[in-house]
Order: C-alpha cells, then sequence, then structure tokens
C-alpha cells in the first residue's frame, strides 16, 4: 500500500486526539469559520489561514510521521504574523512562541492500527486526505481506542472480601440467604 498523508481540517477548526499515539493535533484554522468579532481581522492578517497537522502513514515500512506545516521554511511569515497576534506586539517575532517540530517520526508501528484511525478521522470529517488512497473500511486488525487500565484492587478490599468468604463459608443455606440479602446480592 503506498505512503497515506491527512491533514487535521475540518469546519469547526477543531482540533484531533489521535488515538494511536494519544497526541491532540491542532486543526487547520480558517477565520471565516469562526464567529468571533474579529474574524475580518484574522481574514486580513492570515488570508489563507492556517494549515492543519498532517500524519503522514507509510504501511509497507511500517513507520509515520506527524508533520507541522508551519514548522516549515514556506511559513516563516506566518509565524510572524502569529506571534503579533498572539502577543499583541507588534514587534514580536517567531521567536516569541514555541511550535512544534517541522517532523515526529514514529518507527515501528502497528500500520493497521494507524490507518484505521485515519479512515475515521476522514470518514467523520475531522481530516482530509491530501495524499494517498485509504481502504473503504477500518481495517480488521486495527487496535481500538487505548483506555486507562483500572486502577488496581486496594488491599483492604482484598482483606475484606477474603473474611467475608469465610464468614459465608461458614454459614448454613439459610444463613447464607439472609447475609446475602443484607449484601443485597440477592443469592
Amino acid at each position: 500500500m503506498p505512503t497515506v498523508e491527512i491533514e487535521i481540517d475540518n469546519p469547526t477548526n477543531s482540533n484531533l486526539r489521535w488515538e494511536p499515539t494519544g497526541d491532540t493535533l491542532r486543526g487547520g484554522f480558517q477565520p471565516t469559520r469562526t464567529r468571533l468579532s474579529t474574524a475580518g481581522e484574522l481574514a486580513m492578517a492570515l488570508p489563507a489561514g492556517l494549515p492543519g497537522q498532517r500524519v503522514r502513514i507509510d504501511p509497507d515500512r511500517n513507520t509515520a510521521s506527524i508533520l507541522e506545516p508551519l514548522a516549515g521554511p514556506d511559513f516563516e511569515g506566518t509565524r510572524d504574523t502569529l506571534a503579533k497576534l498572539v502577543t499583541q506586539d507588534e514587534t514580536a517575532d517567531e521567536g516569541r512562541l514555541a511550535f512544534a517540530p517541522a517532523e515526529r517520526k514514529h518507527e515501528a508501528i502497528h500500520a493497521p492500527t494507524w490507518i484505521g484511525w485515519a479512515v475515521r478521522a476522514v470518514r467523520s470529517g475531522l481530516a482530509k486526505l491530501t495524499a494517498g488512497k485509504l481502504p473503504d473500511k477500518v481495517p480488521a486488525d486495527c487496535k481500538p481506542r487505548a483506555f486507562s487500565p483500572p486502577d488496581p484492587p486496594d488491599e483492604k478490599d482484598q482483606t475484606i472480601k477474603a473474611l467475608v468468604a469465610v464468614l459465608a463459608s461458614k454459614l448454613t443455606a439459610d444463613e447464607r440467604k439472609q447475609f446475602a440479602g443484607l449484601l443485597g446480592t440477592g443469592q
């Protein structure tokens, strides 16, 4: 499969949580998409808007990159304009702001997972395909969203459960039924 690239760009200027890395990727910004009273000023200062971050995936090599177009030489003037807008200082230059690196490389990725999340991002309208071709469906071996693991059980809770089990083992059937009623388990 050839290299695939998507750009985070959508009608609401939203960012995207990129599940394969857990990063929040910056979406493209178009002043005309906002309801700000300063939208006209922003459109004058940034007539082309700002490009969103990009994700480039090479499934054949199991590598990927997260790209920041604003860090490139084509956007030097835009970075200066952003510094002036953000700091409200006409003498500010791009050195006043921190930008993401131009490219963050990821080696030994699970390509079906990255492709699957790219398919979801494009399908949901949060990103657009800028290079290559995505499959029609999320790959079957795409890994699901990674949630935080559950907290380990508390030692006190484990001790209480063990004591309850010992107590319950010494009860008669009728006593166990009453005890279960007290615990609300109905057994």
